[in-house]
């Protein structure tokens, strides 16, 4: 997990780069005691939603018989799983949309899922606006698989790094090993994605996927998703904010993976 020390050492690789530090980019520190206060928080209770409006994956029963299915699982419990929302207080220059105070993302299934490329139905992001997230956490019961993990809080640490560092890798010493130090992190908000195995989506600044603001394509068929309630205040978004590994989150994103997450929907590339 991102500490005080990595941090420190992310500032100074970026300090001895002698270039100019134009980007921000936000890093989780789990160590910081003012996390038990944020909203920031990996798994736990959702914010806003209802039992109505809580994103769904209609073939979730299918999804679960590859996965290990939870004793005692209600077929008819189509929630998916709330893996992290951030607090955007004060959180600038990471493309979400005007008015956003918090962002969510939740998955199909953590333990089994197909988010694999842009545009996946296995996950949602949901931003929320002012008056959503002063509704509070979800008071609805957890879905069962989700209930054995911890919630874990963090507060969002900004550090100042030079733009080019999110380029391909060059010649300078100094950007390459900024570059390995942030691509060694376990979650990062700000910046340019640094690609696992190569950019699949292009255009993950545009809104090609994000119409459908349930995370729902055709292939999921989810009807019951559609028919929800909305969740109030929630706002659409465009383009990558940010990207985690399975030591932020324990979602399984094949060998050694990473999430990618836009304003639109989150899906990972693997070994």
């Amino acid at each position: 997990m991102s500490n005080p020390e990595t941090i420190a050492r992310i500032r100074q690789l970026a300090a001895d780069c002698g270039v100019d530090c134009d980007t921000t980019v936000w890093i989780p520190d789990f160590d910081d005691p003012a996390g038990a206060e944020t909203l920031n928080r990996v798994w736990g209770p959702p914010l806003a939603v209802t039992r109505e409006s809580w994103p769904r994956y209609a073939d979730l029963e299918s999804l679960i018989g590859e996965s290990d299915r939870p004793e005692g699982w209600d077929p008819s419990d189509l929630r998916m799983e709330h893996v992290f929302t951030i607090d955007l207080a004060g959180v600038t220059g990471i493309g979400a949309p005007e008015g956003a105070r918090a962002v969510m993302l939740f998955v199909s299934n953590s333990s089994y899922h197909e988010g694999w490329q842009p545009g996946t139905a296995h996950t949602d992001v949901v931003f929320l606006d002012a008056d959503a997230v002063a509704r509070g956490l979800c008071r609805e019961p957890l879905p069962l698989r989700e209930r054995e993990r911890d919630e874990k809080r963090f507060v969002l640490v900004p550090v100042r790094v030079p733009a080019g560092v999110f380029a391909a890798a060059s010649d300078d010493a100094q950007l390459g090993a900024l570059r390995e130090a942030i691509w060694k992190l376990p979650a990062r908000l700000g910046g340019d994605p640094i690609w696992l195995q190569g950019d699949e989506d292009e255009e993950y600044g545009d809104d090609d996927y994000g119409d459908d603001e349930s995370g729902d394509d055709d292939e999921s068929g989810d009807d019951e998703s559609a028919e929800a309630a909305p969740i109030a205040g929630r706002l659409s978004g465009y383009g990558y904010f940010m990207q985690f590994d399975e030591s932020f989150a324990d979602v399984n994103l094949g060998d050694c993976g990473v999430m990618y997450v836009c304003g639109h929907a989150a899906w990972f590339q693997c070994y």
